[in-house]
């Protein structure tokens, strides 16, 4: 991003989710609902690096971008959003979490799928032999990861994005064609993109959420209304937040629940859809 002329602009977020959360938003007015250019995919990387070149006591950060009705966006201004990982744990609580972006790409790796799921299982990751296009087999929605294998160039990160996103949209066409009376395309017109999605971003690479509904609704046993439990590209930090206790406890002490939150958002994994 050249000094005299900047692309984007670094902000603090005013309602932060954790210490030091921070947007990087264009400095012109461009819709959240287009296209990631280059540009702001660059800018991405550069803020990721910069973060860790500054010292090991900062630790890495975590990116993530919401995009359509059903992501969890929130504001209508193309902007980026950073999570300091260090700051994501919260204590002996997180003992074995790891971002979900790095677990999915981590061959062999432990983790978990979210803050508040636990696994100890060994993480398999399942690789067609054609491709170099990740997804986690125990993860309940459709997703698609890529690894950096080296530091990419501006013209890498772009393509990677495109690809990421093109197997999103092709998912998403291949539920609309089976279950046509639970999802819709988005209006495209003016560059707007039909799909809802997020994707998330560390140094070590990228993955794409396709999304179906922005949260989902948590009853209790009676069917009476617990709380609408809403995601957005936390998901993919393997985090996310609940507004009453009784939502946190409930997910806590009911990990079938969860399960149902995770199904619910995204795209269900099929034989068409899955690597």
């Amino acid at each position: 991003m050249p000094s005299a002329s900047p692309s984007h602009i670094l902000v603090l977020n005013k309602f932060p989710v954790i210490a030091n959360h921070f947007i990087l938003a264009t400095k012109a007015n461009k819709p959240q609902t287009h296209a990631l250019e280059e540009i702001d995919l660059a800018a991405t990387y550069a803020c990721l690096k910069a973060w860790e070149d500054t010292g090991a006591d900062r630790g890495r950060l975590f990116a993530f971008f919401n995009s359509g009705d059903h992501s969890g966006a929130s504001q209508p201004h193309r902007h980026l959003q950073f999570l300091p990982i260090d700051s994501m744990r919260n204590g002996e609580q997180s003992k074995g979490w790891n971002v979900l972006v790095d677990s999915i790409l981590s061959d062999g790796a432990s983790g978990n799928h979210a803050a508040m799921i636990a696994s100890n299982t060994r993480l398999s990751i399942a690789i067609d032999a054609s491709s170099d296009v990740i997804q986690h087999p125990a993860l309940p929605f459709t997703h698609f990861a890529y690894r950096f294998e080296t530091e990419p160039s501006e013209a890498e990160l772009s393509q990677i994005y495109n690809r990421l996103y093109q197997l999103a949209k092709q998912a998403v066409d291949s539920f609309i064609s089976s279950s046509p009376d639970q999802l819709t395309l988005h209006d495209a017109s003016e560059g707007n993109l039909p799909i809802s999605y997020n994707l998330a971003m560390t140094t070590v690479g990228m993955a794409i959420v396709p999304r179906r509904s922005e949260g989902y609704q948590l009853r209790r046993d009676d069917g009476s209304e617990i709380g609408f439990v809403q995601l957005n590209g936390t998901l993919l930090g393997g985090t996310f937040m609940v507004k009453f206790q009784e939502e946190w406890d409930v997910l806590q002490q009911e990990p079938t629940k969860l399960d149902a939150v995770l199904e619910a958002i995204g795209i269900p994994k099929t034989p068409t859809n899955k690597l």
